[in-house]
């Protein structure tokens, strides 16, 4: 259980982390802004708990004392400042490496715009996936 409620606490802290693209080190204003974010890390947090403390023969836990609460998720939390710290080690990307879908799709020469599938942003502007 110990293992296991670590380990889904380095996974809760490394969403915070990496909730930002690119080099912005300061995670809390995206985060504060995200309602739907905050509702999913509310869950997991509860969840978390519930799946520890109840789960018993069916998840193969054990509740855990408070003290062992304390250490699991303090070991989860050391991802926040290496994730930060990540931040400033630094990165060369070429545009052009990046992986370009519409060459799938080309077809004598041109790309066919039917055949291109649309994007989660160009359906979220009004476009449509039809």
């Amino acid at each position: 259980s110990i293992i296991f409620n670590a380990f889904i606490f380095c996974t809760f802290f490394n969403e915070y982390t990496a909730e930002n693209l690119f080099d912005e080190w300061n995670f809390l204003p995206t985060v504060i802004a995200n309602p739907a974010f905050l509702m999913v890390s509310s869950f997991t947090f509860g969840a978390q708990i519930i799946l520890i403390e109840f789960g018993g023969e069916f998840l193969k836990t054990s509740p855990l004392t408070l003290y062992q609460w304390l250490i699991t998720i303090a070991l989860g939390a050391i991802g926040l400042p290496i994730g930060v710290l990540m931040r400033y080690i630094p990165v060369k990307e070429d545009p052009n490496s990046f992986f370009d879908n519409t060459r799938i799709f080309k077809t004598s020469g041109h790309v066919d715009s039917a055949a291109v599938p649309m994007t989660s942003f160009e359906i979220g502007k009004g476009g449509s996936a039809d």
